[in-house]
């Protein structure tokens, strides 16, 4: 309770939501970077067959969604690549399709980041975790259990961001989950 009073007060201040959306922005670019990096995705999988089709990755309530968003006390657009759900801690995150695990680490900005190849280009990124269950370089079937629902990296407290991105480029995760 105290660690987010603290928070509430430090977003609540217009010239520290500036540095921090500055700092999400180089976030945003660090994972961009890191998903054109990985090595070519396989072009097996007919993941992109089945949008509107995929599971959630975890239980839990979506808290924001894909797009832009106006930060009120800075006047500062944010970007928001992905959807959040929040949920319960050390709750299960499952691969939404099978996959390799082209990323499995920390990574500044999201905090501990499963990054899954699903091939034919598309990749899913689940950050925030708790902890790690899978390795880099894993294949993994879908349903398996990724890591769990944490806060690393999160300045709003225990959440799961995640990302379903097409040769690089963020896709709006509603339009792949199922209804």
């Amino acid at each position: 309770q105290q660690r987010m009073a603290w928070l509430e007060a430090q977003l609540a201040d217009g010239n520290k939501q500036k540095r921090l959306a500055s700092e999400q922005e180089k976030a945003r670019a660090a994972l961009l970077e890191t998903v054109r990096r990985l090595a070519p995705a396989s072009t097996a999988g007919g993941f992109g067959r089945r949008r509107g089709q995929l599971p959630w990755p975890a239980s839990g309530r979506l808290v924001e969604s894909f797009g832009d968003r106006l930060e009120t006390a800075s006047r500062t657009t944010t970007v928001h690549n992905g959807v959040t759900l929040q949920a319960s801690p050390g709750a299960p995150v499952q691969a939404v399709a099978a996959g390799t695990v082209a990323l499995a680490d920390w990574l500044e900005g999201y905090g501990q980041v499963v990054i899954l190849d699903h091939g034919d280009g598309y990749h899913t990124v689940s950050a925030h975790l708790g902890a790690l269950r899978v390795a880099t370089g894993e294949r993994v079937d879908a349903g398996a259990t990724v890591g769990t629902v944490g806060d690393t990296g999160s300045l709003r407290g225990t959440r799961l961001y995640f990302e379903v991105r097409s040769r690089g480029v963020p896709e709006d995760p509603l339009r792949w989950l199922r209804k």
